[in-house]
């Protein structure tokens, strides 16, 4: 009888989205029947890291919208977005995580970073 897909606690979703051994996220998705939310956060983490970021925004864009309740998700699409180049994006995917978790100092940050790299210095 096959696994049945399950999901990952948000903190072990985060633990592994933050985690800087990939073999540790290649090791998760081989290992479980995963809810497709988390393959796709688990499968988006690994291109991004690859340099793929236009898959990996849109791999990370199908989790964020499974599992919005993982901060390093939002985080993980974000700086995907930054790294293709589309700051407005990302700087949208910065903003929707400071609305679920308002006190993201990290995420304020990159905000001003986007506006930054865009020459809008105000």
């Amino acid at each position: 009888m096959p696994a049945v897909p399950g999901a990952i606690a948000g903190a072990t979703l985060t633990a592994l989205l933050v985690d800087r051994d990939a073999g540790r996220l290649q090791a998760a998705l081989a290992s479980a029947a995963l809810e497709a939310g988390d393959r796709a956060a688990l499968e988006g983490e690994l291109a991004r890291r690859r340099g793929d970021v236009r898959s990996a925004a849109r791999l990370l864009d199908t989790a964020l919208d499974r599992r919005n309740d993982v901060r390093a998700l939002h985080h993980a699409c974000a700086l995907a977005y930054a790294a293709a180049g589309d700051r407005n994006v990302a700087r949208a995917r910065w903003e929707a995580l400071l609305e679920r978790f308002p006190d993201d100092a990290s995420a304020r940050f990159q905000i001003g970073v986007t506006h930054h790299d865009d020459g809008n210095l105000r």
